[in-house]
């Protein structure tokens, strides 16, 4: 199997994937230390996910009605 770089750098050259993003290291801990939040809130406490997501549609809701 060709590694990551090559197979993203040979799409890049193709013009398959026009674009690419750079993550600073930081950035890189931030998400994966939301991801296992959310992941152990789903696990442990799924009426917080709930509440949230009805409170994110509500606000949602709000921005379309304006």
């Amino acid at each position: 199997m060709m590694d990551k770089s090559i197979v993203e750098s040979i799409a890049y050259e193709r013009g398959i994937n026009k674009y690419k993003t750079n993550f600073s290291k930081e950035d890189m801990i931030t998400a994966q230390t939301s991801e296992m939040v959310v992941n152990w809130a789903k696990d442990y406490h799924p009426e917080v996910i709930e509440k949230i997501r009805n409170l994110v549609e509500e606000n949602m809701n709000d921005e379309n009605a304006k």
